[in-house]
């Protein structure tokens, strides 16, 4: 697993626009050029940030994916899943 490879992806999907458009119209396909597992992947494409959370990555950087409406995530379902078993996560 690399965190660094996730925080990647969330630091390109806010910072270069052009990458944004590639992850929410093909995510599989803006996914491809960076060094993520299979597992990785997946919890993204699920929008599962709990799990995300839980592997060490950035509260303050997964906040792009309901920003910008990534992997289907909304504010609302990011708050609900984030502190789905932690209460104290809930933002």
């Amino acid at each position: 697993m690399s965190v660094y490879a996730i925080h990647k992806l969330l630091w390109l999907s806010e910072e270069d626009p052009e990458f944004r458009a590639r992850l929410q119209s093909d995510p599989e396909e803006a996914m491809k050029g960076l060094a993520l597992t299979a597992e990785e992947v997946q919890a993204l494409k699920n929008g599962d940030v709990h799990t995300l959370h839980q592997w060490g990555v950035s509260n303050f950087l997964m906040r792009v994916m309901p920003m910008h409406g990534l992997f289907g995530m909304t504010n609302e379902t990011y708050r609900e899943r984030i502190g789905k078993e932690s209460p104290r996560l809930q933002v």
